[in-house]
């Protein structure tokens, strides 16, 4: 599974890489406007630019996320046992013995990080659109992962509580309370690190 990350991480950086690219080469098709082919360059130009830009919004700005995180905090090592088959073969995600990955959308979760976690419904005119799971992390990070919430609650009760007993579940105002004493500790031990 490492592997395939890895390949992933490269792909989307070739990718930020190829839209630099288009977008210089937009630039200095305004600046030579004139006839009809360098308008049609342009338009042209733009609209890939546009389309490539949601595209890496979407799809890999979540990657390149992920990878500009664990190079800052040097954990790159912590990705080598996450197991190829799904543990939520539903939701698509992955438990390694220290982290959980998910594919949607991609992004990896130390389980010593995680401070707060609960599930929420998405509701249009009383009809259930989206069921999602919203993780906290201590330094204030917050990943929504698309899964099922059956599956995620056997995860959260078998596994993950066992691993971290720390973590804070449901939502109301003693858990917002209890989550933002928990950023604040960490904030201040981050900075007596550095002092």
């Amino acid at each position: 599974m490492k592997n395939r990350i890895l390949k992933r991480i490269k792909a989307a950086k070739i990718y930020r890489i190829c839209l630099i690219v288009l977008a210089a080469l937009c630039f200095p098709s305004v600046c030579f406007l004139g006839s009809h082919k360098t308008i049609f360059i342009f338009y042209f130009l733009s609209f890939a630019l546009i389309i490539g830009g949601y595209v890496y919004l979407v799809s890999f700005h979540p990657i390149i996320k992920s990878a500009k995180w664990f190079e800052s905090v040097q954990n790159e090592h912590i990705i080598d046992d996450i197991p190829i088959t799904s543990t939520l073969p539903n939701s698509k995600i992955h438990c390694g013995s220290q982290v959980l990955f998910s594919n949607k959308p991609f992004s990896f979760i130390p389980y010593s990080e995680m401070a707060w976690i609960y599930m929420s419904e998405n509701k249009a005119y009383g009809i259930t659109v989206a069921k999602q799971i919203h993780i906290f992390c201590k330094n204030g990070k917050h990943f929504i992962l698309r899964a099922n919430i059956d599956e995620f609650q056997w995860l959260l009760e078998n596994y993950l509580m066992s691993i971290n007993t720390d973590i804070i579940i449901g939502y109301g105002f003693k858990q917002k309370r209890q989550y933002k004493n928990i950023k604040a500790m960490f904030r201040s031990e981050q900075n007596m690190k550095r002092g």
